[in-house]
Parts: structure tokens; sequence; C-alpha cells
């Protein structure tokens, strides 16, 4: 993804949190929403999950060795644009924000 919408990104997100749900059960309680951020391999949501985004054990168990699978489920870019990255991000505050809520 080179340009990423709001509606990308919450797609992606979606598919990573139900991989999270699997996996790791419980996964939105571990995430701090003022400090996560998609850009950061310790706050982003793999980082603070599992204690940093390359936990390649994580990555493995989950079966999303490459990048290509972790975009995909929202856990990066490929491109790592500023700007898609905070789309990204906002995706994934809103997501766990509404998981809370429930």
């Amino acid at each position: 993804m080179t340009v990423l919408t709001p509606t990308q990104a919450e797609e992606a997100v979606a598919r990573g949190a139900e991989l999270l749900d699997l996996h790791e059960p419980g996964w939105e309680s571990k995430i701090t929403l003022e400090t996560l951020n998609i850009e950061s391999a310790r706050s982003c949501v793999l980082g603070q999950v599992f204690g940093n985004y390359w936990n390649y054990d994580a990555w493995t168990r989950m079966g999303i060795p490459d990048v290509e699978k972790r975009e995909w489920y929202g856990f990066t870019l490929e491109e790592k644009r500023s700007e898609g990255m905070k789309v990204l991000t906002a995706a994934w505050k809103g997501f766990v924000r509404r998981r809370r809520q429930r």
C-alpha cells in the first residue's frame, strides 16, 4: 500500500486484531493508547503486546514472517511514509477504544 486510506487502514487493523485474538487473547489490555505509535518498534501494537516489533518468535507463531503479511494485518507499512503510519496508528487507536467499550 503506497497511499493508505482510513478505510484500508481499518480493514487491515480488523484483520490484525482477529489474528491477535487467535494467538494472544486479551492483547488489547496490553495497549497504552497514549503511547501507541506504529512507527515505533516498542510502542506499536506488536511492540506493546510482545515487547518489540522485531520479535521473530511472535511473527512465526502468528504466521506473519514476512513484511507483506505484517502489512496486510495492519502492523506496518512497507513504505514508511509518515502520513500512512499516522493513519494506521489512528485506526489501531480507534479499534482498541471501541473494543474496550464493549
